[in-house]
């Protein structure tokens, strides 16, 4: 399992997520197994994203959505190439689009200013 990170449990589910294992529903077995450590971590970050929180901090507005933005734009850049097309999938259709939408549709704020149209520089204000 070079360069591959593993879940910490020997089964997995899909319908509770409190309980251990919880993983995407429609993979088959093994990529459902490698996703149980990825669906906690990459939820929670699709919470933050969609935090209604508001902050002002040092000037940044938003920490909590920022923040958690750019630790999921790491995530994928460096982990996003040892996903499957099956697991892209999951994780696009349900975790990332519905935080994306259920963000944007709550921010009342204007943008300021995008500051670059490259995806390896990430400065938007």
């Amino acid at each position: 399992a070079e360069k591959q990170v593993l879940p910490p449990v020997s089964g997995c589910q899909s319908t509770d997520p409190d309980q251990p294992g919880y993983t995407y529903a429609g993979l088959e077995d093994q990529e459902a197994l490698d996703m149980v450590l990825w669906r906690t971590l990459l939820d929670g970050l699709a919470n933050g994203i969609k935090s209604t929180l508001l902050s002002n901090a040092g000037g940044v507005g938003c920490l909590v959505q920022r923040g958690s933005v750019l630790a999921l734009r790491a995530i994928l850049l460096r982990h996003g190439p040892s996903f499957s097309t099956a697991q892209w999938k999951v994780i696009l259709t349900e975790t990332l689009v519905p935080a994306i939408q259920a963000a944007a549709e709550s921010d009342g704020s204007q943008v300021i200013s995008i500051t670059s149209e490259s995806p390896s520089i990430s400065i938007v204000d």
